[in-house]
């Protein structure tokens, strides 16, 4: 393409015709042999700009510079330089666990310079040894782990000479913002002379960011592969910046984002689609597996060698789970497409990834909050929709996300330009589509720490910590943000105090015995141990201030604490991560009324809790109704954990069609609940971590011993989804739900009867995972040679490590 493109380099252009060669970087010299002899020769234009501004001299440095532009190499060349010349240590901090693993294995081919790399993306906890990473180099962390390192005063935190911050935008994220905010802020004073690089593709307001971090400021729209960002509508997809349209083939549909696929694999390139939902995600992958026009079409482009492949990786889909997800999932993988959302597991993601780097699926179709998560560039991008739900009504997708998706078209060193195409319904709508977004220009970034029920866990860590006790020192940590550098200061020091009164009055703080004294800014304020453990632990103080009042509010009414009554409780809580589910709420609720410990007033008019075994009226009725969707999304995620730890099966395949339908509806949790895998996941995980939780608060506030012993049980019930009478065979290594079930049923209940039952152990496991059980237990064997006979009713889903696979190199 010789078209030019409208957006010019904000480089001088002497700097964009000069680049710097590899061999005169000042670098050692085997970190110069490393990259010429990877094939690295010269840099790029704005990442030469960058080595000007200082960026191996020490200097901070924030890189606003387009996507495939090489960010990561100037992270890697900062921190090389710093390890192998000044015995300095790197932190390298990413917004997603998925680019931490990415970040890991590119980081590990350092280990021929003697680099050593380490990665840690999990909740800190005291079993977890956070100090071991300070043996290595290269630390790759998330902006959580982070926060939660320095929460725990990891002593090789203050020994960190360079501080990456990937995707540095995202300081303006409602979510994941405030604690990047704060964790950059108490890295740069933990560590005053520590280099800071941040990096990012797309930020407004770059110049604010960067007189904040003291950096110098790179910002190039240059790419090393053209990008064209165009709005498709009908037979064919407008340009920006004067280059021509582009006409669509009409293959054998009407929707022009299908025709563009078409295009683009007939060409032998691969393409992304963007939707604002999961299950048009799957909607759109499924047309070109399920409509034989498409599906023909496409067999006729990929070949018969790509065929056999895709064949190959299906099988491997199938594999990973009994739910029809899965089957989906492979039927549009024969096909050469796929679809890529967090409802799937990982090791189905995974696949789908790794199918889609080794070009043998040729579509992706992804939804756009996974867009960010995704590595993955390739020729054409197809953003279908520029609006998403966002709860409550449609509303438009930002710039700065539309420049994000729109950039992962063209791969480097593959294509000689990218394109993007969003999608429009209208030429009206096509014309407003160029002008908001493909010359839009990405929003400016504010920082969203200013939120009591975001700052209640900072304030408390910075006293826990000793990183700032009193108010004075309070505010003034505080003030070091990059909200203060945006903001006055007075509505966050009374965000601040509101915070402290918080934690006072739930007791995790207390106040200075000098506190009415003349002076009382100069007495500090310290934690109770209750404030200490949540600290410790990660959790959000509005989660354990529920938790608390909630044990003591039933211990008060002499209640008799429920396996519902607990999860309920703690599903209320925001660290628990709950999904919206169809569930008809109305009996359940009329049967477990009585076991809700902060029961909402409405209910306690309910016939059926006054009086128990009465049929519904239409009056109580009427008043579920009128509860709230947070409270009937707790008593729904209660319900689906209810089921977990009653070991009802996860998901199984679509059946054909028989009379038996109707009873063997609801059989799974993903077809009682309408929900994915990857959703049991994230609520089983997060609720194991909260149970833990809830079992040392119980500890520390003196709950009663009943009620104590019941929260270990069901911590250990929710991990391994099981009932009470299991748990002692699922913490047996390799063997989990399946397993466990099958051996005790067969009469194999405790570890002693794992001895003189190996016709019974090689039933239900099979030789080989037999021999590892009784490897493990140290009971002596010998090994057989007869065929396995696993138990076929064992084939699910065992355990949340079938979900969660270690990463190597986790610490």
């Amino acid at each position: 393409m010789n078209c030019e493109v409208k957006k010019v380099i904000v480089s001088m252009q002497n700097e964009i015709t000069s680049v710097i060669p590899i061999s005169d970087l000042d670098l050692p010299a085997n970190v110069i042999k490393f990259y010429i002899d990877s094939g690295l020769e010269e840099l790029y234009p704005p990442q030469s700009d960058a080595v000007r501004h200082g960026l191996l001299d020490g200097r901070n440095i924030l890189a606003s510079i387009a996507t495939a532009s090489g960010k990561t190499l100037l992270a890697e060349m900062a921190m090389l330089k710093s390890i192998i010349e000044n015995d300095g240590k790197a932190l390298y901090i990413v917004p997603l666990i998925a680019l931490a693993s990415e970040k890991y294995d590119r980081f590990s081919q350092f280990a021929s310079l003697g680099v050593r790399v380490g990665i840690s993306t999990g909740d800190f906890s005291s079993k977890t040894k956070g100090n071991q990473l300070g043996d290595h180099d290269i630390i790759v962390v998330t902006s959580e782990k982070a926060d939660s390192l320095m929460r725990n005063q990891t002593e090789w935190m203050r020994d960190i000479s360079v501080v990456v911050v990937d995707e540095v935008h995202l300081l303006g994220d409602p979510h994941r913002g405030p604690t990047l905010d704060v964790t950059m802020t108490k890295l740069r004073l933990l560590n005053p002379r520590a280099q800071v690089i941040a990096l990012s593709a797309t930020i407004g307001n770059a110049a604010a960011v960067a007189g904040w971090l003291d950096a110098e400021l790179v910002v190039s729209d240059w790419r090393p592969i053209e990008l064209l960002e165009g709005v498709g509508f009908k037979s064919r997809v407008v340009f920006d910046g004067g280059c021509p349209n582009r006409a669509i083939d009409a293959h054998t549909d009407s929707d022009p984002s299908i025709n563009i696929v078409l295009d683009t694999i007939n060409e032998g390139n691969q393409c992304i689609v963007f939707r604002s939902s999961r299950p048009f995600c799957e909607a759109f992958a499924k047309k070109f597996s399920e409509k034989e026009n498409l599906r023909g079409l496409l067999a006729r482009m990929l070949g018969a060698k790509r065929r056999s492949q895709l064949v190959r990786l299906a099988d491997k889909v199938v594999k990973t789970s009994e739910s029809t997800t899965a089957d989906y999932l492979a039927a549009c993988i024969r096909s050469g497409v796929a679809f890529h959302h967090a409802g799937l597991t990982s090791a189905q993601r995974r696949i789908v990834e790794d199918g889609f780097r080794q070009n043998k699926i040729m579509m992706l179709v992804s939804t756009t909050t996974l867009a960010a998560g995704l590595n993955l560039p390739a020729r054409q991008v197809i953003i279908k929709e520029h609006t998403r739900y966002n709860g409550s009504w449609m509303e438009e997708i930002p710039v700065i996300e539309y420049k994000q998706m729109a950039g992962r078209a063209g791969r480097p060193h593959l294509d000689d330009h990218g394109e993007s195409a969003l999608i429009a319904k209208s030429d009206d709508e096509l014309q407003t589509l160029l002008m908001n977004y493909v010359g839009g220009e990405p929003e400016n970034i504010y920082s969203n720490l200013n939120h009591a029920g975001v700052l209640q866990t900072h304030v408390l860590a910075s006293i826990v910590t000793g990183f700032a006790v009193t108010p004075n020192s309070i505010l003034e940590l505080f003030g070091e943000t990059f909200y203060a550098h945006q903001n006055t200061s007075q509505d966050l020091n009374s965000t601040i105090r509101d915070c402290i009164d918080f934690l006072l009055l739930h007791e995790m703080l207390q106040e200075p015995d000098t506190i009415t004294s003349q002076e009382p800014d100069t007495t500090g304020f310290s934690a109770t141990q209750l404030g200490e453990l949540v600290c410790r632990l990660y959790v959000d103080p509005a989660t354990a201030a529920t938790i608390v009042d909630g044990i003591r509010t039933a211990e008060h009414r002499e209640m008799e604490l429920t396996d519902f009554s607990i999860l309920q409780l703690l599903c209320t809580t925001g660290d628990v991560q709950t999904r919206r589910n169809k569930l008809p709420l109305d009996q359940f609720i009329f049967e477990h009324a009585r076991e809700i410990i902060d029961i909402p007033t409405i209910l306690l008019s309910l016939t059926t809790l006054q009086k128990p075994g009465s049929p519904p009226t239409d009056k109580d009725t009427e008043a579920i109704a009128q509860l709230d969707d947070a409270f009937k999304e707790s008593v729904v995620n209660a319900s689906m954990l209810l089921d977990w730890i009653d070991e009802m099966k996860v998901a199984e395949r679509k059946r054909k069609k028989s009379k038996d339908d109707e009873s063997a509806r609801g059989k799974t949790i993903t077809q009682k609940f309408g929900n994915y895998e990857g959703d049991i996941h994230s609520l089983t995980s997060s609720t194991e971590w909260i149970m833990h939780a809830t079992q040392e608060i119980a500890q520390i506030i003196n709950a009663a011993p009943t009620t104590q012993n019941h929260v270990w049980v069901l911590e250990r019930r929710v991990r391994y989804g099981v009932k009470a009478e299991l748990i002692g065979l699922v913490g047996v290594k390799h063997i989990g739900r399946a397993y466990a079930r099958g051996l005790f049923d067969s009469g194999v209940k405790t570890h002693e009867d794992f001895e003189n039952n190996t016709s019974t152990l090689r039933k239900v496991l099979g030789n080989k995972t037999m021999e590892k059980v009784l490897k493990n237990l140290k009971i002596p064997f010998h090994p057989s040679s007869e065929p396995e006979s696993t138990d076929p009713s064992c084939n699910y889903q065992a355990t949340l490590e079938d979900f969660t696979p270690l990463t190597k190199g986790v610490v």
